[in-house]
């Protein structure tokens, strides 16, 4: 006798023979898996295959659904976004191992479509760099677990300030506690994961401690994440939630299903707050990113950001005529020239001006660089097929949402390798520079990222306060370590000793004039790749002009020499302020990076080698700081060998 396959009618017969059917349930819950799925005609109650006719089912299932369907995830979020641009948008997911996925966040990030996102299950180690997961204009707090479970990031838009709040965060079970300033008002979001083996009572007992000293600095709290307490069922657990919101004033703004296994649904990704009017912008997206989480989010109205727009200035090079630049320097520039340095790099400037003019752009946020339309176009297509089979759940739009999820996963692995291999064939200069960002496990402020800075209990936002401030306390700290007499004095006397210890006769040092020649060297050795100083001269113009320029820039630098006198114009710098670690909003946190003038660079250069002539007979071989062809291991060495 013939099998009879089963059949499906319609969705809603297909949906209540779903219901009993124990083997489509199981194959629903494993269809996240890598399966190859196997044709059977088997009539045998007792088996675990489950027969369908794939026919009818492509029929019934696809004619629901209207062919220009398509479900895009990040267009949604972008239409929540555009819909209240003012309100504060929070998201968080459950994305079980972020390795292989952040990619799919990326349009969110370059669109800015999200203020806060919250992640958890990352599934990382210490092996995996900050850099791989840092994206431009956001800030990124993580926390890892185990390398197979559990973790958590967060990002925040780089617009709000914020700060890690580490004395909150719990110690039994998985947290992230960032305090974010949005106007004049300070909010906790805390962002948690609770994996489901602990006591209930003692996770509950926990978040009621963190309250208790929460509420204390904070009139408005957000807990938000995985707590995998099902809400939709009547339990103990439930009703432990429920007591919590009751005692400290908070509310659960996330209503529908979060969590979906087969056939089976449950609310366990919770936002607990005691602002209530989130619950007006509250709800849960499908996407093609979790396994079986939606996202979560919720707006935060009347909070709008510090919004700023990154503007450089740049050289054009469009009609750049390299002999008609040279040309110009060697006449107003002539080797006889004997002006002083201001005015020397100022001609030398308005001839670049007129050869490669100054303009303005505004940057834009940076993709990761090994990201390509191929790549983006399947991840946008496993989103559809995703949210397609979620919808209307057949075997044919399973092998479709699977299929195409692993070619993205394909895909990326390609990109990335095609990305490493055609850079990193020679272990060069080049190499360490592609290698570098995705190995380095400091945090960094980027050039899209605009510093803050606590000044009492002030955010201070603007860019001019903000130089200011950083101005001062860095000169500050210099005038102090300059004016500390007790280290001068210890300094001088370990001079003295070198000196007695020497046993060499010290003439008296002059810096003497320097030759053409040696001008010309300090030029050549110019690295073009260098930033300009505050004088806009890039490095690349002056190295192409040595010939010219050398004669007369050694004649300015002579005179100088001759008076004992170190121009004025050398003196400034542009200075980077660089963040060390800890809070982004200390300025005791940033160190500064002095960018110098190409001409000061020479100068100084010329001057330093004078200063190393002189020194190197009289220092001992013990001394191995700012020396050429000496290193730590060198000393060690050596002192190694006199111990034998």
């Amino acid at each position: 006798m013939a099998d009879t396959p089963k059949e499906i009618e319609n969705e809603e017969s297909y949906d209540e023979k779903c219901e009993n059917n124990t083997q489509y349930s199981e194959y629903v819950q494993v269809i996240d898996k890598p399966l190859c799925f196997s044709k059977t005609t088997s009539n045998d109650t007792n088996s675990n295959t489950y027969v369908v006719d794939e026919s009818d089912m492509q029929k019934d299932c696809t004619n629901n659904i209207d062919p220009s369907y398509e479900y895009d995830f990040i267009e949604k979020i972008v239409d929540i976004r555009n819909k209240d641009p003012d309100d504060l948008f929070i998201t968080f997911i459950n994305v079980n191992s972020i390795r292989y996925k952040i990619v799919e966040f990326d349009d969110i990030f370059h669109k800015k479509a999200v203020d806060v996102l919250g992640i958890a299950e990352t599934k990382l180690c210490s092996d995996f760099s900050d850099q791989l997961f840092k994206r431009d204009g956001y800030r990124l707090y993580r926390k890892d677990y185990k390398g197979n479970e559990g973790g958590m990031i967060v990002y925040i838009n780089l617009e709000l300030p914020s700060r890690r709040m580490y004395d909150l965060e719990s110690q039994t079970f998985e947290s992230v506690a960032i305090e974010i300033i949005a106007g004049k008002e300070k909010i906790l979001v805390y962002s948690l994961y609770r994996n489901g083996k602990g006591s209930v009572c003692s996770f509950i007992n926990d978040i009621e401690n963190i309250t208790e000293r929460a509420v204390q600095k904070y009139s408005k709290i957000i807990y938000m994440g995985d707590f995998n307490i099902n809400m939709l069922k009547e339990c103990p657990d439930k009703q432990k939630i429920v007591d919590l919101c009751d005692s400290y004033d908070l509310m659960n703004v996330i209503e529908e299903p979060t969590c979906h296994k087969g056939e089976s649904e449950s609310l366990i990704d919770l936002v607990l707050t005691n602002m209530y009017d989130c619950k007006k912008g509250s709800g849960v997206l499908d996407n093609g990113i979790s396994d079986v989480h939606r996202l979560i989010y919720f707006l935060i109205p009347g909070h709008p950001r510090i919004k700023s727009k990154t503007k450089i200035l740049y050289r054009s090079y469009r009609k750049f005529d390299e002999a008609l630049f040279c040309k110009e320097v060697s006449e107003k520039i002539p080797e006889n020239y004997h002006g002083n340095m201001t005015d020397l790099i100022d001609t030398f400037r308005n001839i670049i001006d007129k050869h490669a003019p100054i303009k303005t752009k505004f940057i834009k946020q940076n993709q990761l660089p090994y990201m390509n339309g191929e790549l983006r176009r399947a991840i946008a297509k496993k989103s559809m097929l995703r949210h397609k089979f979620t919808r209307y759940m057949s075997r044919e739009n399973a092998e479709k949402s699977i299929s195409q999820r692993n070619l993205v996963t394909s895909l990326k692995r390609t990109s990335m390798n095609k990305y490493f291999a055609d850079r990193c064939k020679n272990v060069d200069k080049n190499f360490w520079d592609v290698i570098k960002p995705f190995l380095s496990t400091k945090s960094f402020v980027g050039i899209n990222d605009d510093i803050m800075i606590t000044d009492g209990e002030n955010i201070i936002s603007d860019k001019s306060d903000v130089c200011q401030i950083l101005n001062d306390h860095f000169t500050g700290t210099q005038s102090e370590e300059i004016n500390d007499d007790e280290h001068i004095d210890y300094f001088v006397d370990c001079l003295e000793n070198i000196r007695n210890e020497s046993q060499i006769d010290c003439k008296e040092f002059n810096f003497v004039p320097v030759p053409v020649k040696q001008v010309k060297t300090k030029l050549r050795a110019l690295k073009i790749k260098k930033a300009a100083g505050y004088d806009l001269i890039p490095p690349k113009l002056v190295k192409l002009t040595v010939n010219q320029i050398a004669k007369p820039l050694t004649n300015v630098i002579n005179q100088n020499i001759y008076r004992n006198h170190f121009p004025d114009k050398l003196k400034y710098a542009n200075i980077s302020p660089a963040f060390k670690k800890d809070d982004f909003l200390s300025r005791e946190n940033y160190r500064p990076i002095s960018v110098l003038t190409c001409f000061s660079k020479i100068f100084e250069g010329v001057m330093a080698d004078q200063i190393k002539d002189y020194f190197e007979p009289i220092l001992i071989s013990y001394v191995s700081a700012f020396r050429s062809g000496y290193s730590c291991q060198s000393l060690l060495l050596k002192m190694t060998e006199d111990w034998r």
